[in-house]
């Protein structure tokens, strides 16, 4: 018999008009169809939105020619054990600290990088921390299969070249990003990560939430 879990965070950034976007991409555009208030028989609504709006999965598409897409992403990186760690304060996070986490094949690893509590910024942030190659190569080395973050991006902002992403997507594994990680506490939890279908994607809007 299925036990339901005694408790559930949600990690997604709902779509809205104005939601912060990385610069470059589409803006989230929200617009009404149909509206029973305006005497239609139902409510439909428009979305114009990118593969990475909001809380999001990129899929080793993303950067990589001939690999996995969004909708050929295994199950087995988007549903399982996660832990939730607090990355240190600083403007990277380094080889060391990863090693430090005792990584296990097959892991699904959160990084926080704003204090608990703090919820995500109303604005796009002009800077935040990120991984290094070198981190991320421990990530690969330890047999992770999903790293998901609470920031734009696992690569600096307007770094010159998507070291991070190239290292973790040429490895096979699933990003999530932009996902909302303030209020859960660090532990070890149950993800679910289920990104759009889309053909071909290389990524996609997920909703993605922790459960123990």
């Amino acid at each position: 018999m299925f036990a339901p879990p005694r408790e559930i965070w949600d990690l997604t950034l709902p779509l809205r008009d104005a939601l912060p976007f990385y610069p470059g991409d589409p803006e989230v555009e929200i617009e009404t169809l149909y509206s029973t208030a305006q005497g239609a028989k139902c409510n439909v609504l428009k979305l114009r939105l990118g593969t990475h709006s909001g809380t999001h999965v990129d899929a080793p598409r993303h950067f990589l020619a001939g690999v996995t897409s969004v909708d050929r992403l295994p199950w087995s990186a988007l549903l399982g054990p996660a832990r939730l760690v607090q990355a240190p304060s600083g403007e990277s996070i380094d080889a060391n600290f990863v090693r430090s986490l005792d990584l296990t094949a097959g892991s699904r690893l959160l990084l926080r990088t704003r204090l608990p509590g703090v919820p995500p910024p109303p604005e796009f942030p002009a800077s935040w921390p990120a991984l290094t190659a070198a981190a991320a190569q421990e990530i690969v080395a330890a047999g992770a299969v999903l790293l998901g973050v609470d920031t734009p991006s696992v690569d600096a902002f307007h770094a010159p070249d998507p070291v991070v992403h190239q290292v973790l997507l040429g490895a096979g594994l699933a990003l999530l990003e932009n996902a909302d990680l303030s209020a859960p506490p660090e532990g070890d939890y149950t993800l679910v990560c289920l990104p759009l279908r889309i053909q071909d994607g290389d990524g996609a809007p997920c909703r993605a939430l922790l459960m123990r």
